[in-house]
């Protein structure tokens, strides 16, 4: 948040602003420590010449002004105690924290506090739904003056703010996904089994991140789908390598797209969705690999399949999921 780069509160004024930014713009130059009064409550942050820029930029603006300072604490610098808006903030701050400890697989908690994602969620929901906590809102709007400012935008802003919040924990797992891919699924799942308590939340991230692992799960049949064609056309020929194939492709799908399907069934339960989306082609699928695997010669593919679950017993749980 472009306050707390600054270290500067939401009434700060643009002459402030630009005392501050050009204050730790020299404290970087010369490798000192920038204060941080949020630090105690918040954790460290990690500052550079290009976050103050950006910050003093956004804050001379009247409109991106007033979206970072709704996202930031009225009391100065730190949460009043018993404002709904500042208890927002702060379980905000909290629940991201968490959430990207636990999906990065930093956190060795099985589970996060599924409260965190509740309390989040149910104070936004007081923010945009009450009409003397958005009231407060509006007069900080009007009191910077700008045309642009108008209650059209207020609305509008009102209007999409549930979906800015679950957005950013959105953002935070599918990150995840794309930068860890299968090795990051555990965390996201242990995620959504907190976020069950906070059914609204779980589905707006879900939707979000079903998108990314329907992707892979189709890339994965479409896959499989291809070489257990090539299999059976072959197979009468070249039995023991078409075996060794099988079991290449049997692993790759089991990683690919099993066990994506695996999470896309967690986050769509988690969400109170019903049935998960992909059933009946991962059972075709499975339907595919097991006939490929009877036409081949019986005594070697039994084996291989042996050595596919000695060597990765785990797997066979997820199959059966």
């Amino acid at each position: 948040n472009a306050f707390r780069v600054l270290g500067l509160g939401v009434g700060a004024t643009v002459e402030a602003i630009d005392r501050e930014a050009a204050r730790r713009r020299a404290l970087l130059a010369i490798e000192r420590p920038l204060p941080d009064p949020a630090e105690w409550f918040l954790g460290p942050l990690a500052v550079g010449p290009a976050d103050v820029e950006e910050a003093a930029r956004k804050l001379r603006d009247p409109v991106s002004r007033f979206e970072e300072g709704l996202f930031w604490f009225r009391g100065e610098p730190s949460p009043s105690p018993g404002d709904a808006h500042d208890e927002a903030v702060l379980a905000h701050a909290g629940a991201l924290r968490a959430t990207a400890s636990r999906v990065a697989g930093t956190d060795p908690a099985a589970t996060m506090d599924a409260s965190l994602l509740t309390r989040c969620d149910e104070l936004w929901q007081q923010v945009a739904g009450g009409d003397d906590c958005w009231r407060a809102v509006e007069e900080r709007a009007f009191a910077l003056g700008d045309p642009r400012l108008d209650a059209t935008y207020l609305r509008s802003v009102r209007r999409g703010l549930l979906d800015q919040v679950r957005g950013d924990f959105a953002r935070l797992v599918v990150d995840a996904y794309r930068r860890g891919g299968a090795p990051a699924l555990p965390g996201i799942e242990a995620w959504f089994a907190s976020a069950a308590s906070a059914p609204v939340l779980a589905g707006f991230v879900s939707s979000n991140l079903g998108r990314e692992l329907d992707a892979s799960i189709e890339r994965a049949i479409q896959a499989v789908q291809k070489e257990m064609a090539a299999i059976q056309a072959d197979y009468r020929t070249r039995t023991t390598e078409l075996t060794a194939r099988w079991v290449d492709a049997y692993n790759d799908f089991l990683e690919r797209g099993l066990r994506p399907f695996g999470t896309r069934k967690v986050a769509t339960e988690a969400a109170g969705l019903g049935r998960p989306p992909w059933l009946s082609e991962v059972r075709e699928v499975r339907d595919v690999l097991h006939g490929t695997l009877t036409s081949l010669d019986q005594p070697r593919a039994t084996h291989a399949l042996y050595r596919v679950f000695r060597d990765a017993g785990i797997r066979l749980e997820w199959w059966r999921r």
